[in-house]
């Protein structure tokens, strides 16, 4: 079993792996919709980390996991709250299984990260925009939202550790 300190200096060199990952992906590469896949995974994560489901596998598991990542997403900018868990996970499961995902009632998708609406989603009638620079902002706060929670809360803690346990070491 690891330390509680041990678990957090892993989550951190994971979650800065990542994070940076995704920045340099789509300022170097400008590879937007990779980035974006790679953004709905790194959700993913973090709610595995929350609820302690990270590493177990079957596709409920994976969508609880995407859910509670939503969830924690929706506490640090409204906006996730508002386009809702269900839309964001078919969001995740077309960019992941399709590239470019099929929604109901979607024509359009725009995944982009140099715009100025500081807002990472926009949607309208037809029409799904994905601010990649702006949704790793939010990443990036909903990372340090959970760590301070983990900090806080010992079972939430040994939960996290315990998902660790299940994934081999990056190095």
């Amino acid at each position: 079993m690891l330390s509680d300190r041990d678990v957090l200096w892993r989550l951190d060199h994971i979650m800065t792996f990542q994070l940076n990952d995704l920045q340099n992906a789509s300022i170097l590469a400008k590879a937007n919709f990779l980035v974006a896949v790679g953004s709905m995974n790194t959700i993913e994560f973090l709610g595995g980390v929350r609820n302690g489901l990270l590493g177990r596998r079957g596709s409920k598991n994976v969508s609880l996991r995407f859910a509670e990542g939503v969830r924690l997403l929706g506490r640090v900018n409204d906006v996730y709250s508002k386009i809702g868990e269900e839309k964001m996970y078919n969001l995740r499961n077309g960019l992941t299984h399709q590239y470019v995902p099929s929604l109901e009632g979607l024509r359009h998708i725009v995944v982009a990260n140099d715009w100025k609406d500081d807002r990472a989603i926009v949607e309208d009638e037809n029409t799904l925009a994905l601010n990649v620079a702006r949704l790793i902002v939010d990443l990036r706060m909903a990372w340090k939202h959970l760590r301070h929670e983990l900090q806080q809360d010992s079972e939430m803690l040994s939960r996290a550790g315990e998902a660790l346990m299940r994934l081999p070491h990056l190095m």
